[in-house]
């Protein structure tokens, strides 16, 4: 004879689905904190690398003028002391960078693709960052912002110009911005253990979107639950 579920065994049952989702809600939660904390550790490490080709090359990678010299496959940059720049129509260095810090052993990440655009992608012409749908832009920012281009990256007056820097987002959207990977909360966090908790000023300041954070004060929408931060970190090159 059939009988249906009694009331205790409806309630097993749903208290067993809903661990199963906890434990799934947790893992995810756990695997993006990961995530974030891998952030912090690529940004030091690709700046250390930064530091020692300098140190042995005296150049910067991708404005590097001898690479040819030492490597086949490669380019050699204008050497003019800025890895691309909006008034030189080498956007290429950008992305030779990532392969001269290969091929000197001074970096494990590999690009495929150099073309002279501002369309970035991770896993193809950039390396792509542990956090997920994300990868590292690397760029000289001119002192003059406006004029060179680069309105989606703030600075206030008085603070330390942007020079050099490492751009963690997404695939490039439009001109130079690129897609935002951080939710303002997450942005937040890694700013504030890394700097000034602003993110209009100090070593990270923030791409842009008023879906992350205020230009005029810097401070973060952590009301905003959208992945809508793109962040530049400082690397006094």
């Amino acid at each position: 004879m059939n009988r249906g579920f009694t009331l205790l065994e409806i309630t097993i049952v749903l208290m067993i689905i809903g661990l199963l989702a906890a434990g799934i809600i947790a893992g995810d939660t756990l695997l993006r904190s990961s995530q974030l904390r891998a952030v912090i550790a690529e940004e030091q490490s690709y700046v250390k690398a930064l530091g020692q080709f300098q140190d042995k090359y005296q150049a910067l990678p991708g404005d590097f003028t001898n690479a040819t010299v030492l490597w086949s496959n490669t380019a050699d940059g204008d050497g003019n002391g800025h890895i691309t720049d909006q008034t030189v129509a080498t956007f290429a260095e950008q992305y030779r960078a990532w392969q001269h810090l290969q091929l000197a052993d001074f970096s494990d990440k590999v690009v495929t693709a150099f073309p002279s655009t501002n369309t970035r992608v991770p896993g193809t012409n950039i390396p792509e960052s542990q956090l997920k749908g994300a990868g590292w832009g690397l760029i000289h920012i001119p002192n003059d912002i406006a004029s060179g281009g680069f309105t989606d990256l703030p600075y206030i007056a008085g603070d330390t110009l942007p020079g050099h820097v490492l751009w963690l987002g997404g695939p490039t959207i439009s001109g130079n911005a690129m897609a935002g990977v951080l939710s303002p909360e997450e942005a937040l966090s890694i700013d504030t253990k890394m700097d000034d908790s602003k993110g209009n000023s100090g070593k990270i300041i923030g791409q842009v979107d008023s879906n992350c954070f205020n230009s005029s004060t810097g401070v973060y929408a952590v009301t905003q639950t959208g992945r809508n931060c793109s962040l530049a970190f400082k690397t006094a090159y």
